[in-house]
């Protein structure tokens, strides 16, 4: 009810009850409104959406223009049929797309975040004093038995 009453630049807030509303939308004069009179009801009843919910509905009470000049190419209807060319040009995109360093991840060096190998750069250790990252009792070597004695990484804290 309230998109029909900004249809018709009547304000309908949202503390209004529905009896007020419909008053309102029968009460108005407007001059593009015609003489017939519509009674809409639910046909099933409403629930009540949770908080939070619904955020993505359109409010505005602009009107939407649907894009009707897009065609669909009917000339080669129906396709042809897929030959062996088309499914090696697919596969060899598939598999460029899906080398090891462009999905692989690390850790950035600064940070720590995580992100993929082609969008981080190269480490210079000759550029940078290491000295300052390390810390001595904070690392372990990984042990597969309770029995191996607990040794430290040495070199700087990266991840």
């Amino acid at each position: 009810m309230r998109s029909l009453g900004a249809h018709h630049g009547i304000g309908m807030p949202i503390r209004w009850k529905r009896a007020v509303c419909e008053d309102a939308l029968r009460e108005h004069r407007c001059v593009q409104c015609v003489g017939l009179y519509y009674v809409l009801s639910p046909i099933a009843p409403l629930k009540a959406l949770k908080p939070g919910r619904g955020h993505w509905l359109d409010s505005s009470d602009t009107a939407l223009e649907w894009e009707s000049s897009f065609d669909i190419p009917t000339d080669v209807y129906p396709p042809r049929p897929t030959t062996m060319h088309d499914i090696a040009t697919a596969m060899k995109g598939y598999c460029s797309e899906l080398r090891p360093d462009v999905i692989e991840e690390s850790g950035c060096s600064v940070c720590g975040q995580l992100s993929k190998r082609s969008e981080l750069m190269p480490l210079d250790h000759s550029a940078y004093d290491m000295t300052i990252l390390e810390q001595f009792g904070c690392t372990r070597m990984e042990r597969t038995s309770l029995n191996e004695p607990i040794r430290e990484m040495k070199g700087p804290v990266l991840d």
